[in-house]
């Protein structure tokens, strides 16, 4: 997940900052919510960029919440099928 950017002026600190909000970012592009909320956390320590970390946050949230909806909706389905194959053979 690495970049070629180089951060030559950057002190630890941002640049741990940097490397934490860009692995979050990237785990959100491939739809790993729950791994880039905690990385978008994790960069929320360092204070830097507090706003987009916290609206990139609540976008993983969001997405957390209705990947979990569809998860129910799926289950809930599957049961009702193998109760209703149960009930028939």
């Amino acid at each position: 997940m690495a970049h070629a950017e180089t951060h030559e002026h950057l002190s630890p600190e941002e640049a741990k900052f940097r490397e934490y909000f860009q692995r979050a970012d990237d785990f959100r592009k491939i739809e790993l919510y729950r791994y880039s909320k905690y990385w978008f956390e994790q960069a929320l320590t360092f204070n830097i960029d507090h706003d987009v970390v916290e609206q990139k946050l609540q976008l993983v949230n969001d997405l957390i919440k209705n990947e979990t909806k569809w998860i129910i909706y799926v289950l809930s389905a599957a049961a009702i099928i193998i109760l209703a194959s149960l009930m028939i053979f």
